[in-house]
């Protein structure tokens, strides 16, 4: 049995062994034997290097240059073997003098600006392929993103958790012997083994966002689920810039932009080359033939065809082609207003979490802090009871917890910036000195 003056020397105790009450600067990892095999840059690029959907876009682009090439290049020529005035009563290629074996050969050539209008309608195709590696490498980035802050907020947030487990069973043991002398009562062992069953909950609901994380990091960049059992280093945390009119200006070169305006460049394209159509492609023949016991003879032939439904084909291709780039440039024009409300979105959410984020780190955690000291203090002095230093150290985890979330929203935040406004996450744009993390 504990006697009443061993109380406050088991108090004290207990609190010394107890984790530190880690300050928001500190929140993100404990040390480890292991430093963190896992960090967010590296896997920023690996993702543009080995995402399936990024191969196959590279893949499309190589495809189109070929096909520029090729759609650029002259028509096969034909060679062609003929008979003429062949007798049909005798079949025979000696008994008439006009009886005639031919060769022919042939070569079509279009029309001048035909063949560059060709190849540079299909390098369109390379060039949209490009833009549309380019918007597609965003999305992952950000992607990428969003799965790393989820799998540190995760880890991170275990650890806390399972620091204030290890807490609140050390104030158990202090509520169970205070009450053994005659200095507690019953209650407090029940809130303390309430708050030690609630922790359950989180732990699970954290290993659930851990293993999903990890599953998406996988997918992301076409790896083992085994590469990614590491623990997460804490994200970089580039501070936002005070005026963000320079990235705002640069969405215009977003890649989804310049895929859209492709796309009317080679519709424009596609309009020219319908209208030239219109002029027929000469095809030149030459030919050669030989008679029995007669001179050789040659000839040679010009063909045209003849636009005679040009108002019902050409003109009418030219008609949907411009068509659809009006509606490209229509749709460019929408969607870089689109971009520009999301990058809007994006920075005022950042510049929240950002404030958060020194919120915490500068009062909310240390004024916590300063409470569970305080209640520890008055504890042991007896002028508070212990549900008051269970409180207290209870409101710290919470608010330590919520500093983590802020930290995360905030590189969530920062990816979607970055994909909305077409810049690297990293970029020197975003490059201003860290929040000061004490």
């Amino acid at each position: 049995m504990y006697s009443s003056i061993f109380v406050p020397v088991l108090v004290a105790a207990a609190i010394a062994g107890a984790p530190d009450a880690l300050p928001f600067s500190r929140a993100q990892a404990p040390a480890e034997e292991n430093a963190p095999t896992l960090a967010l840059e590296p896997l920023l690029a690996a993702v543009v290097e080995r995402n399936p959907d990024l191969v196959a876009l590279d893949a499309q682009r190589a495809a189109a240059l070929d096909r520029a090439i090729a759609a650029g290049s002259l028509p096969h020529p034909m060679l062609g073997f003929a008979i003429r005035n062949l007798p049909v009563d005798t079949f025979s290629f000696t008994d008439d003098m006009m009886t005639m074996k031919e060769v022919m050969l042939r070569q079509q050539f279009p029309w001048f600006g035909k063949r560059e209008l060709r190849r540079e309608a299909v390098e369109q195709n390379a060039k949209l392929a490009e833009a549309e590696k380019a918007s597609q490498a965003l999305l992952l980035r950000q992607a990428t993103t969003d799965a790393y802050a989820n799998l540190w907020l995760s880890t991170s947030s275990v650890r806390l958790v399972e620091e204030q487990q290890q807490a609140l069973e050390r104030f158990r043991v202090i509520a169970r012997g205070r009450y053994a002398a005659g200095g507690g009562s019953q209650s407090d062992l029940l809130r303390a083994d309430v708050e030690l069953a609630r922790i359950t909950d989180p732990l699970l609901e954290l290993e659930e966002m851990e293993t999903s994380a990890r599953a998406a990091l996988a997918t992301l960049l076409h790896r083992p689920l085994a590469s990614f059992e590491g623990s997460p280093a804490a994200p970089p945390l580039p501070e936002l810039p005070v005026d963000p009119a320079p990235l705002y200006a640069r969405i215009e070169a977003h890649p989804e932009l310049r895929a859209l305006g492709e796309q009317a460049e080679r519709s424009e394209i596609e309009a020219r080359l319908a209208l030239r159509d219109r002029w027929p492609d000469p095809e030149v023949g030459v030919m050669w033939g030989f008679r029995t016991d007669m001179p050789d003879m040659v000839g040679a032939e010009v063909m045209f065809q003849i636009p005679v439904f040009a108002g019902s084909k050409e003109n009418r291709l030219a008609a949907a082609s411009r068509s659809e780039a009006r509606s490209a440039l229509l749709q460019r024009e929408s969607r870089a207003d689109t971009l520009l409300g999301e990058a809007r979105t994006a920075w005022a959410a950042a510049k929240r979490q950002r404030d958060l984020i020194r919120l915490y780190d500068e009062e909310i955690v240390p004024r916590a802090e300063r409470n569970v000291q305080s209640a520890i203090g008055s504890y042991q002095a007896g002028s508070v009871d212990f549900l008051t230093l269970l409180d207290a150290q209870v409101q710290l985890q919470a608010q330590q917890l919520e500093a983590l979330r802020a930290r995360a929203n905030y590189v969530r935040q920062l990816a979607r910036l970055a994909r909305a406004t077409g810049v690297s996450l990293f970029d020197e744009s975003l490059a201003a000195p860290e929040v000061d993390r004490g």
